[in-house]
């Protein structure tokens, strides 16, 4: 069956932070590389924010306590004020190859995301760039759950056969191949080219 649709992660794919800027924000506070990462993304705190329980802002809340309670609030608010503003590159070179190498694919945007997404969006102009955007805080469920692979084929009305889905994630990755998804981690540009080569060709 031809394939007919990419499923495209957003976070590492499209989309990459400069962790080198959070990185030095912690050094001059006087903070160990890694802190804001190793308690923003602590399932107990993200979770309830990717799968729509909390809102972005609800989350970010969070951390900013956790971290007062590890550290002191200035600081705590002077680093959860830096990240909310922190800088992120889009790969608008890359959307355009895929979608010169799929012109008729429908390019579905899968993410483990906040209620912020559609202003990251915005920002970053694409807010037209794809088909349909799935947004697991507003599925509520988040990537590797099966659920949310079938949640997202039945809202785009896409059959297993006809998808192809592309992540940096090897959990996510394993997960959809474990539906039968064909799949690849995306590490460089060039591989992930060839392999939607390999299925729209």
């Amino acid at each position: 069956m031809a394939k007919n649709t990419i499923l495209i992660d957003f976070d590492g794919v499209i989309r990459h932070w400069s962790n080198e800027d959070i990185n030095q924000k912690e050094d001059a506070l006087g903070l160990a590389p890694g802190t804001l990462a190793s308690v923003a993304f602590d399932s107990k705190l993200l979770m309830p924010a990717i799968t729509g329980q909390v809102s972005h802002e609800q989350w970010q809340g969070h951390v900013e306590t956790k971290l007062s309670q590890l550290h002191n609030q200035q600081v705590a608010k002077q680093l959860v004020a830096f990240w909310s503003n922190a800088k992120f590159k889009i790969d608008y070179d890359f959307l355009a190859q895929l979608k010169a190498r799929a012109p008729s694919a429908k390019i579905v945007l899968v993410t483990n995301a906040t209620s912020r997404l559609p202003s990251d969006l915005a920002k970053a102009k694409l807010k037209n760039a794809f088909d349909v955007v799935i947004n697991s805080s507003e599925i509520g469920v988040a990537k590797p759950s099966l659920e949310f692979f079938s949640k997202t084929l039945s809202i785009v009305d896409t059959l297993i056969e006809q998808a192809v889905f592309i992540d940096d994630s090897l959990a996510n990755v394993t997960a959809a191949q474990s539906l039968g998804i064909d799949s690849v981690q995306h590490c460089t540009t060039s591989d992930t080219l060839e392999f939607i080569n390999e299925h729209f060709s």
